[in-house]
């Protein structure tokens, strides 16, 4: 069987409520069987100033998805 996979990148600094209502809604509302959140280095348009390092946003990404069986993060 293929798996249809679905990506939900962004910086994540920090992941919160509404990145998780988008990937439970495209869940229910798609064929997708999975979603990937994947952290992003620091897009050019935003300044690193008291940004989380990229390690600390994937760490964050991690804990928020801890209990979504079909969540994975990257």
């Amino acid at each position: 069987m293929r798996r249809k996979v679905g990506i939900l990148g962004g910086t994540f600094d920090p992941p919160h409520y509404g990145h998780l209502v988008l990937a439970e809604q495209v869940l229910d509302q798609t064929q997708v069987n999975e979603i990937w959140f994947m952290p992003t280095n620091v897009p050019p348009h935003k300044k690193n100033e008291g940004m989380a390092t990229k390690e600390q946003r994937l760490k964050m990404a991690e804990l928020a998805i801890k209990d979504q069986e079909r969540f994975f993060c990257e």
